[in-house]
């Protein structure tokens, strides 16, 4: 019985970190964004990312973006009616596989 309590509280720690490192996600992205250009950003909702070397794509107004882990404009990977997120990077960087509507 003191595994399985023990295996429950690293679970729930566990969640804890993925929650806080999505935030923190989220928050540091947007201040790259931002502080990259003023003029052409807004803030949003950055969601799912994924990284590779040195870029990331995330989800945000529904579609998929890409930007450097520098910062710097994103760029729009995706512009369907639908939602795509769920992004995923190759091992090898030279495909992205997704979900969408």
């Amino acid at each position: 019985m003191k595994i399985r309590g023990w295996m429950s509280i690293a679970l729930v720690a566990a969640r804890a970190i993925t929650i806080i490192l999505t935030a923190t996600f989220g928050v540091v992205l947007g201040a790259l964004l931002n502080a990259a250009d003023t003029g052409t950003t807004r803030p949003g909702y950055y969601r799912d990312p994924a990284i590779h070397g040195d870029t990331i794509i995330f989800t945000a107004e529904g579609d998929l973006w890409t930007v450097s882990v520098k910062g710097g404009a994103a760029r729009r990977l995706t512009s369907n009616p639908g939602h795509e997120g769920g992004a995923a990077i190759s091992p090898d960087g030279q495909s992205v596989a997704f979900s969408g509507e």
